[in-house]
């Protein structure tokens, strides 16, 4: 994004984090790369992070969230 008085940079992360049926060490692996390419980034600059983080495991229905998801395959 640029101004007339300078540029700001604002960087964007899009991922796609490991599915629930990866070893727990590839889970971890995909995190700590995350982890080290946070680090490497200019501090005081804004970071957004973006992407499908593949959080729901299981089935439970969690009051609040209007989507369900059905075990059924099409």
């Amino acid at each position: 994004m640029g101004s007339e008085k300078g540029t700001k940079i604002i960087t964007l992360l899009s991922i796609y984090s490991p599915e629930h049926n990866v070893t727990r060490e590839e889970r971890e692996q995909f995190y700590n790369q995350l982890q080290q390419t946070l680090e490497a980034l200019p501090r005081g600059q804004p970071k957004i992070i973006l992407g499908d983080f593949n959080a729901r495991v299981g089935d439970d229905v969690i009051p609040g969230i209007k989507q369900t998801f059905e075990n059924t395959l099409n």
